[in-house]
């Protein structure tokens, strides 16, 4: 016997699908059940957090400072126009929210969930002396040190690689790595 899966609109990864009485039975014995559990695919440009979706965009630094403007091809091939609202700045990180463009509902498939953004914002890597002075001129001066340049010992601040954390008691420092969270942590030297 064939049985035919309908999966409604807005069922759940893990959820379950029975088929009373459909297995295969003994003689003598009442039939079991067929149970079909969803397994949701991954796709490329969305997760799906129950009712709603999560999805990464990444915009340009004027487009977090002046206003985002963006399309997102929605899983029905519909192309959704997103705005942010003029002069809000977008900071690294935030996740904005639209309403109605999440999943369906299982057994109330006109009312939708969220769709939500998370934004990444791409700074530049470098900025001319010319470009500087433009930030500083819209965005105002860069922060004052607190203390005199005498007090202080000049260092330079370097992008972190992986090969930078070391094991050891190099420079006065160990890392304990027997911590259940694996993560380094730095002690102070004895001695």
């Amino acid at each position: 016997k064939v049985l035919e899966v309908y999966v409604d609109k807005g069922m759940q990864n893990g959820q379950k699908i029975t088929f009373t009485g459909e297995a295969n039975a003994n003689p003598g014995l009442a039939a079991g059940d067929v149970v079909v559990v969803l397994k949701q695919d991954e796709h490329p440009t969305f997760t799906r957090k129950e009712g709603n979706l999560i999805v990464e965009k990444e915009i340009s630094l004027s487009d977090a400072l002046c206003g985002a403007e963006f399309c997102i091809k929605q899983l029905d091939g519909r192309l959704l126009h997103v705005r942010s609202q003029r002069g809000a700045v977008i900071s690294p990180g935030t996740l904005k929210s639209v309403r109605g463009e999440g999943m369906p509902t299982w057994r109330n498939p006109i009312e939708r969930g969220f769709m939500f953004i998370r934004v990444q914002v791409r700074f530049p890597v470098m900025l001319s002396t010319e470009q500087r002075m433009a930030v500083e001129q819209v965005l105002g001066q860069r922060t004052p040190l607190e203390h005199s340049a005498a007090d202080m010992e000049e260092v330079e601040m370097l992008d972190f690689q992986q090969e930078h954390v070391r094991s050891g008691h190099a420079n006065g420092f160990a890392y304990d790595e027997d911590d259940e969270d694996h993560q380094p942590k730095v002690q102070c030297a004895q001695g």
